[in-house]
């Protein structure tokens, strides 16, 4: 099956994150959430900034996961430009984190704390298992990301917006990079391969009849 084009996955990433978008807010208005819970704040900016570090050192060390993922969304993205996955990772930070660390998490806290918080990110997990180690892994990150949204004690969405969106870019970035040098690899080891001679042309080498 050949991979998305990049306008294809530039229109479902936006008709996806947006509609996530969408989704929590609606999910706020009926079960009377509020979604206010996202502050500017030096504070918040740094514990976002800083947030991605330890996302992407999970990220560098997941081995086959990450083999996997290079697999599955490699051919696509690296068709995109940066612009273009800085948009969709974006979006992914805003509409991923209003929907499960906003709407579905503050909605189930009101019954358990704690039951709440793991119900959500479990949630979050299935909605990315291309694997299931990957639904592990998107769990725990899920589980990191309402810690940091909460911490240090007064529950503000924009550092886990920020580390998710960046998170995401880097990682799109890394997986970019991946590919094409596992290409120009590829390319260098064909170029090296010995060249068979060429076919004689016709009448060359033939007896001249002398």
């Amino acid at each position: 099956m050949p991979a998305p084009s990049r306008r294809d996955l530039l229109r479902w990433g936006l008709l996806i994150e947006g509609g996530l978008v969408l989704l929590a807010l609606l999910g706020a208005w009926l079960f009377r959430v509020d979604l206010s819970c996202v502050r500017w704040t030096p504070a918040a900016v740094l514990w976002g900034l800083g947030g991605i570090l330890p996302m992407l050192g999970v990220y560098r060390v997941s081995g086959e996961l990450r083999d996997r993922v290079v697999e599955l969304l490699g051919p696509t993205l690296i068709r995109c430009r940066w612009y273009d996955l800085l948009l969709l990772a974006l979006l992914a930070g805003v509409g991923e984190e209003l929907l499960f660390r906003g709407t579905i998490e503050l909605a189930l806290e009101r019954y358990h704390l704690w039951g709440g918080m793991i119900l959500a990110n479990l949630l979050f997990g299935l909605a990315h298992s291309l694997s299931w180690q990957y639904f592990v892994f998107a769990t725990v990150i899920g589980v990191y990301l309402s810690w940091l949204s909460g911490f240090p004690g007064e529950r503000n969405l924009l550092p886990a917006i920020l580390a998710h969106g960046l998170y995401d870019f880097a990682a799109f970035l890394l997986i970019r990079r991946e590919v094409r040098v596992a290409s120009s690899e590829t390319t260098a080891e064909f170029s090296s391969l010995p060249v068979p001679p060429s076919a004689p042309a016709p009448g060359e080498g033939a007896d001249d009849g002398h």
